[in-house]
C-alpha cells in the first residue's frame, strides 16, 4: 500500500529554501507558458472552425495542428526556446524533472477538461498552493524528511 503525507517544510537555510522557490517558479512559469500556447491554438480552431461538427470530420492530421502534447512541446521548448535565449537563464537551475513534470501536468490539466472532468485550466499564480518535483530519493527520519537538494 502507498500513502502519502501532506506536510509544511520548514527548510534549514537559505541554500535550501532558495533551491524549492526555484524549482517552484520554474514549474509555475512553464505550466502557464503550456497554458498560454494550448489556448492560443483554441481559439485559432475557433477562429477557423466555428462550427465543432464540422471540425471533427476533418482528417486526424488536420485536426491535430490544433493541439500540443506535452512532449511535443518539450522538444518546441528544447530546440527554439532554449537555443533562442528567450527565456531567463535561471530557468536552466532547476531539476530537468521540474521542467518535464510541468508539461505532464499542464497537459493533463487540458485533457481532463476536453473530457469534460474539469473546469478549463487556470493560470497557477503565486499566492496559490504550489508543488515541485525532484529527481533523487526523499529520505524520511524521525523528524526530518531529506531532500535531494
Amino acid at each position: 500500500m502507498t500513502r502519502s503525507y501532506k506536510t509544511k517544510l520548514h527548510v534549514a537555510n537559505d541554500a535550501q529554501n532558495d533551491f524549492l522557490v526555484l524549482c517552484m517558479a520554474v514549474k509555475r512559469k512553464l505550466y502557464n507558458l503550456y497554458r498560454s500556447v494550448q489556448f492560443g491554438l483554441l481559439e485559432t480552431r475557433k477562429r477557423l472552425y466555428p462550427d465543432y461538427d464540422a471540425f471533427k470530420e476533418l482528417p486526424k492530421e488536420t485536426r491535430n495542428q490544433f493541439y500540443i502534447s506535452a512532449a511535443e512541446f518539450e522538444k518546441v521548448f528544447n530546440h527554439v526556446i532554449r537555443v533562442s535565449g528567450s527565456y531567463p537563464a535561471w530557468w536552466d537551475q532547476a531539476p530537468q524533472k521540474t521542467r518535464k513534470q510541468a508539461f505532464r501536468d499542464a497537459e493533463r490539466a487540458f485533457q481532463n477538461y476536453f473530457k469534460g472532468l474539469a473546469e478549463e485550466p487556470r493560470f497557477k499564480g503565486y499566492r496559490a498552493r504550489q508543488a515541485a518535483y525532484f529527481s533523487g530519493s526523499i529520505r524520511i527520519q524521525r523528524d526530518r524528511i531529506r531532500l535531494p537538494l
